[in-house]
């Protein structure tokens, strides 16, 4: 017999799953507190049986994706608890089942109307049909390739700024010693702002003149895969002489990832050059297609996860792509 019971301000489960007895806080309202119970109930007999479940409140599935969320980067965690609030205030929603393909292109519409930038937009419908994925592969819903024909805004193609070399010269002539490694390894390794915070000496391997880019107990990857850079010899020279004792490369008095910016800001306002800290990803990409990288290598070193991404860069360098026209054969 599957019952709540409260105790203090708190309405729990009283039910047994696999012959074990379990017992969930729920919530501080009885009737969301029911809707789970019922949830419960329903994966109990999926369970049971081996049948996907149907008739899943919105609640109930909110409560367990908002867990599985929160094990992925804090950004993307992020990024989902917005695009759900903005959903809930778009939509009614009752049953999961509520949230069907045509209600996507309401929540994309009354975005739209909102005011909010394409990409915004864009990345809201991105975390909304992450969800809807994974409650497919949980089978909580049927699939349906209807989810797919929602399609995202046209974005305007951006103009992307990097820096020219003297431009860096000017920048680390600024630096002390941690802002110096900063610059270098954004320089040189492509590597986010999380990314360099995070990067740990360990991760410096200098047998393969390589910078592995990793998760660990305390950071996730953006894409959540490992990948490697490979040294250039003047990076590979510099860490040997500079690499921090501890466990970060940054060393364990690290700053967080807005003092990072804050900071950088200061140093460029300093030397009158415009940019941030990500335009030294973007210089690394820049000037790695412009000396004849191919682009899906380039893909791999900055952790891309689509060719598309990497394409941005040759709009930078129109030169480079000139270029490809001496290789057509004369008659």
């Amino acid at each position: 017999m599957a019952t709540i019971i409260k105790i203090g301000n708190t309405y729990y489960s009283d039910l047994r799953m696999s012959g074990k007895r379990v017992r969930r806080a729920l919530s501080t309202d009885k009737r969301f507190a029911e809707e789970k119970l019922a949830d419960l109930v329903k994966q109990r007999q999926a369970i049971k049986y081996n049948e996907p479940m149907r008739d899943i409140s919105w609640d109930g599935f909110k409560t367990r994706y908002m867990a599985y969320s929160a094990t992925k980067h804090p950004r993307t965690h992020y990024i989902d608890q917005l695009a759900f609030r903005k959903l809930e205030a778009a939509i009614a929603l009752v049953k999961l089942e509520s949230l069907m393909p045509e209600n996507l292109e309401i929540f994309k519409g009354t975005l739209q109307r909102s005011g909010l930038a394409l990409s915004t937009i864009n990345r809201m419908l991105r975390a909304i049909k992450a969800a809807i994925n994974k409650a497919i592969d949980w089978k909580l819903l049927a699939p349906d390739p209807a989810y797919k024909r929602v399609k995202y805004m046209k974005e305007a193609q951006g103009k992307l700024t990097y820096f020219v070399p003297e431009e860096v010269r000017r920048i680390l002539a600024t630096c002390n010693q941690r802002w110096k490694t900063i610059v270098m390894l954004g320089y040189y390794a492509g590597l986010r702002r999380a990314e360099i915070r995070a990067l740990r000496t360990s991760s410096i391997d200098f047998v393969n003149d390589r910078v592995n880019v990793e998760s660990t107990d305390d950071f996730t990857t953006k894409s959540g895969k490992r990948r490697f850079i490979p040294m250039k010899p003047k990076l590979r020279k510099y860490l040997l002489h500079h690499l921090s004792s501890s466990i970060y490369v940054l060393g364990d008095d690290r700053p967080g990832e807005a003092s990072m910016s804050v900071a950088f800001a200061k140093i460029l306002k300093r030397v009158r050059i415009k940019g941030s800290i990500h335009t030294l990803r973007h210089t690394f990409a820049s000037q790695c297609i412009m000396n004849g990288v191919p682009p899906r290598t380039v893909m791999e070193w900055l952790g891309h996860s689509t060719m598309q991404m990497t394409e941005r860069y040759t709009h930078l360098v129109p030169a480079y792509l000139d270029k490809g026209i001496d290789k057509l054969p004369d008659l």
